[in-house]
């Protein structure tokens, strides 16, 4: 067991007190040194045991869990440790097929990852979380979770895992009846899935795909998608399996296949079913027997299908589909009405929950927050710019204009820059980078001797302003090559067009989401105009019916 800080602390008082007549302030200093030296190498030696776990767990989670089950870490260790710990054992959990309802452990992991650690760490945390809450049928957090995951995928983030994250998503919109999105998600998967040389990824995920097409109703292609998958699987000497078994048996159950191919689909299923250790699944036994004719075996195999518990509206469809089909076969109405009752109970029941987790248009509204999130980020780094710019000259500005006097309109543009940076500078928070704090607060200081000022001394001439305006042009410039850096594809359109790079830098600031009217606060208007008039003239007929600021998204979207 490893030794703890507080352990280490108490050995030290210990000594002190046995030895108080001898000990020295220089000897209390060292032992301190050793003890905090000591505490150190032993915090790292736990971080560098979960490091190692970490590097096996794919490919070994027995172990895995049989490692991470004999360490002892308590919640008040190191956050890096306990997130660590929590990550893997919550991960070793999933992989051991250890189903966990409670988010409790996995929580100590998002707490640290959501503002500390790399990209993977991030996309593992939120990826476990959203398992967490599929095994515990609370769809729409899952869901959640797996869109924050998938914020975070790009090329860092494993194949394998994209695949699952795809599959996962997948079966919540399929619980929730967004059909449509459940079969983009398993045609993802399974096309991630084609990449890796684990076969049983493919295979898995083109049944996956089977189902979901069939149950789509597009039944002719659910059949084709097993044909093909059945055709590559014997090319690369693999035997069809046990999952392959029971979702052709389905198919064919609820198909109209003739009685010979059923029956051999049903005992290739139920041979798979004994070579693998596994229980024949009652239900599809039930509606096997009933589709055959074997009313007497469909009873008994009926029997020992459990009833499903309330709120379990996605067995109660299940349960009460199959009795429905038992009662019609033997002739038992009145039953048949009751099961059918229920059956459409189960189904309100999970229409209303998914209406009211409005999951099917949960995905569309995180992209849109993330969107609003990007463009909120790319404003106040061009604001950090354009003030950046503007404020490097502000000091001798504000020297020469104190000595002039001169000039309702200039100090009609100061007041309104004042305003405008006030209110930004307001609205900052802990969120904002200090960098751009630094530059708004600056900026306030060097306008407000002419807020707050009456008497202003003429002016000697029109240099001052000419230097504001080459400021301003500056400004436009440096933005245009800003996004030349960060969007090379937007800005290559606009150059091909012939704009200058103050022209280009307007644009990015249109597409970036700025008014005319919020340019004007900051520019002077006839520069505005001037510039406007110069884009559309180079744009010309691409232009067509739409206004210059919607092009400009537009074209901004398409190139980004």
């Amino acid at each position: 067991m490893p030794i703890m800080g507080q352990d280490i602390c108490k050995l030290t008082l210990t000594l002190f007190y046995k030895n108080e007549e001898y000990m020295t302030i220089h000897r209390i200093l060292s032992l301190l040194s050793v003890s905090v030296i000591i505490c150190c190498n032993a915090n790292n030696e736990v971080l560098t045991k979960l490091r190692y776990i970490e590097g096996y767990i794919q490919e070994n989670p027995e172990r895995a869990y049989s490692e991470l089950s004999g360490m002892d870490i308590e919640a008040d260790t190191d956050k890096e440790e306990y997130a660590l710990y929590s990550l893997l054992m919550s991960m070793a959990l999933d992989k051991n097929y250890i189903d966990v309802t409670s988010d409790s452990l996995i929580n100590n992991a998002v707490e640290y990852y959501s503002a500390h650690g790399d990209r993977l760490h991030r996309f593992y945390t939120y990826y476990y979380l959203g398992r967490i809450y599929s095994n515990a049928g609370s769809y729409k957090e899952s869901l959640e979770a797996y869109l924050k995951a998938e914020s975070y995928v790009n090329k860092t983030i494993p194949v394998d895992y994209c695949a699952r994250l795809h599959y996962n998503k997948s079966n919540v919109y399929r619980a929730h009846f967004a059909d449509e999105k459940a079969l983009e998600e398993a045609l993802k998967a399974r096309q991630a899935a084609s990449t890796l040389e684990n076969p049983a990824f493919f295979v898995s995920y083109s049944l996956n795909v089977a189902k979901q097409l069939f149950v789509n109703g597009r039944k002719d292609e659910a059949g084709s998608t097993l044909k093909d998958l059945k055709e590559w699987m014997k090319q690369n000497g693999i035997e069809p399996n046990l999952p392959f078994y029971r979702v052709s048996l389905r198919q064919s159950i609820d198909n109209d296949v003739s009685a010979d191919s059923l029956a051999a689909i049903y005992n290739l299923y139920t041979l798979a079913c004994e070579e693998s250790g596994v229980a024949i699944e009652p239900e599809l036994t039930t509606d096997y027997f009933i589709k055959s004719g074997y009313i007497g075996e469909a009873e008994k195999a009926f029997k020992a299908i459990p009833k499903p518990e309330d709120y379990d509206y996605h067995s109660a469809i299940a349960y009460y589909s199959t009795l429905s089909a038992l009662c019609e076969a033997t002739g038992r109405w009145d039953e048949y009405r009751a099961a059918q009752q229920e059956y459409q109970n189960a189904v309100e029941a999970l229409s209303l929950n998914a209406l009211n987790d409005d999951i099917h248009f949960l995905e569309e509204r995180s992209a849109n927050i993330e969107e609003q999130a990007r463009s909120r980020k790319d404003k106040l780094v061009l604001l950090a710019v354009l003030l950046a710019v503007l404020a490097t000259g502000s000091g001798a500005a504000a020297a020469l204009f104190h000595k002039n006097r001169k000039n309702t309109l200039q100090l009609e543009e100061i007041r309104k820059e004042y305003d405008l940076i006030t209110k930004v500078f307001k609205q900052t928070g802990s969120d904002t980078p200090e960098s751009i704090r630094n530059v708004l607060d600056k900026r306030i200081n060097a306008l407000r001797p002419f807020i707050t000022n009456v008497k202003f001394p003429a002016p000697k001439g029109r240099k001052v302003l000419e230097s504001m305006n080459k400021d301003r042009r500056e400004m436009l410039s440096s933005i245009g090559m800003l996004y030349a850096m960060t969007n090379p594809g937007f800005t290559s359109v606009l150059a091909g067009k012939g704009l200058s790079p103050e022209e280009i830098g307007l644009c990015s600031l249109y597409a970036c989401g700025y008014s005319s009217k919020e340019m004007t606060d900051i520019l002077y208007r006839v520069d505005i105009y001037h510039l406007n008039g110069s884009i559309r003239s180079k744009i010309g007929e691409d232009l067509g019916t739409l206004n210059l600021n919607t092009w400009l998204k537009d074209l901004y979207s398409r190139t980004s």
